[in-house]
């Protein structure tokens, strides 16, 4: 996983809410792309109702099919909400 895209849920929340007050019209072909990656079906819908009209967002459960998305698409941002899924992840 690039670590450099790597958001925490807590970080992705201050960067929404700081484009909150420079709020002005998206393009939709111009929104930034968003990897969520967590096993909780329950905060994917939680975070896609926070992001999805500021952010083109892509929602998995698994690093296995997070690994898939991101050999085929670029993403701006990936939040992850719990680190032990990457770090068991770079380990199998």
């Amino acid at each position: 996983m690039p670590k450099n895209l790597q958001l925490e849920p807590d970080e992705m929340k201050e960067i929404i809410e700081k484009e909150k007050e420079d709020y002005q019209e998206i393009n939709p072909l111009e929104m930034k792309k968003v990897l969520v990656i967590d096993n909780d079906p329950d905060y994917l819908q939680e975070i896609r109702g926070d992001i999805e009209n500021r952010y083109k967002g892509t929602y998995v459960r698994d690093m296995d099919k997070a690994k898939k998305y991101l050999s085929r698409h670029d993403v701006d941002y990936i939040i992850v909400r719990d680190i032990d899924v990457i770090q068991n992840a770079d380990k199998g």
